[in-house]
């Protein structure tokens, strides 16, 4: 499989097909069990910890939940990764 820049791709399947464990797997949250996986030119089989942290800090990920914060706007809830991270302009 493989993704383009800029693509968007829809995944549809039943219960118990995979499409949360390909998710997670893409999104550098769980770890590579067996094979090979390449997001953004890097390796995620064997990776260390680190490593993965460094990938997901370059993905955008919206999770079904995705536990906004009440008390903070829209635009709040967004801005606040970049303020945490100081080397990303916005």
């Amino acid at each position: 499989l493989t993704i383009q820049p800029g693509e968007i791709v829809i995944m549809t399947g039943p219960s118990g097909s995979g499409k949360t464990t390909l998710l997670t797997l893409i999104g550098s949250l769980r770890s590579v069990q067996s094979g090979s996986l390449e997001i953004l030119g890097k390796e995620l089989s064997g990776a260390t910890k680190n490593e993965m942290v460094e990938v997901r800090r370059n993905i955008g990920y919206i999770f079904q939940a995705h536990n906004l914060l009440g008390f903070l706007t829209a635009q709040q809830n967004v801005q606040m990764p970049f303020e945490m991270n100081q080397s990303i302009s916005f």
